[in-house]
């Protein structure tokens, strides 16, 4: 079985990253399933508005970034491929949170170091560490020192 999602990668201006906690508990990027009829890039931004009440964002150079990754869901084996958009957000106001009950935990702003420690599988952490390397994301992160 294969399962795909949409999600957004979001660097603020001071250099952090957002990150939501899922019900499960795990610390990864927002994502989610776009709806009948709903393009990716608009799926991604209501799931980010859902799950962190962000939606003033841009995404440069329109960059995007792949991960895949293999999981077992009700004793059947699934692949899932999420598409990201790589967004830059020019404040860290998260606003309401309208993602249904039990779905998000918790979302908040993370220097790369407390990102890397929070998120919990290895995929999500190459993820971020390939996000470093977008042009626009590293050019932003060496005029910034990120402030904690």
């Amino acid at each position: 079985m294969t399962d795909t999602s949409v999600g957004m990668i979001v660097v603020s201006d001071r250099g952090h990253f957002l990150l939501v906690q899922h019900a499960a508990g795990h610390w990864a990027f927002p994502k989610g399933h776009a709806e009948v009829g709903e393009d990716d890039l608009a799926a991604a931004q209501r799931e980010l508005l859902e799950e962190t009440g962000l939606s003033d964002v841009s995404i440069p150079d329109h960059a995007q970034l792949i991960e895949k990754y293999d999981f077992v869901r009700n004793g059947e084996a699934v692949t899932k491929t999420v598409r990201y958009f790589v967004a830059q957000s020019r404040n860290e106001d998260l606003g309401v949170r309208t993602a249904p009950a039990g779905e998000i935990r918790d979302a908040r702003w993370c220097t790369k170091e407390e990102a890397l420690t929070l998120m919990t599988f290895p995929e999500a952490q190459a993820l971020l560490l390939e996000v470093t390397q977008v042009p626009w994301v590293a050019a932003h992160l060496a005029q910034v020192a990120p402030q904690a």
